[in-house]
């Protein structure tokens, strides 16, 4: 289930934080939930990717431009260009996994700073 409203008891109010735990024994990715009215709990949540502000296409260039990723020759490091700054930076084992529909789990930040945080997509790995 995507994620957009406080699940603790219908409390409905808007999520505030969403910290990334890993997957359950179903294998589903769950979160630490906080909602604007302090709720904490743990739930299940799909990834949200907008196809337009998260789906990175594969790059021949070095480094990567914005919204694209290059694998590195010989160690197959990933690296994305940032959509904000326009940088290029890695994601990161065993920070980052890469799911087989090519999600980054957890979402991906930039590592200069600029305040780009999205959960990406890797298309056509």
């Amino acid at each position: 289930m995507l994620l957009q409203k406080c699940p603790f008891k219908g409390c409905g109010a808007r999520i505030t934080l969403l910290t990334y735990l890993g997957k359950d024994e179903l294998k589903r990715d769950i979160a630490l939930v906080v909602c604007s009215q302090g709720h904490q709990s743990v739930a299940p949540f799909t990834i949200p990717v907008d196809e337009a502000d998260g789906l990175f296409t594969p790059s021949e260039l070095f480094p990567p431009p914005k919204g694209q990723w290059f694998r590195t020759p010989g160690d197959s490091k990933i690296l994305v260009g940032c959509p904000g700054c326009g940088s290029s930076g890695p994601v990161a084992e065993p920070i980052h996994h890469i799911e087989s529909d090519g999600a980054v789990v957890p979402s991906w930040t930039c590592p200069y700073g600029c305040g780009y945080h999205q959960f990406i997509r890797l298309k056509d790995l």
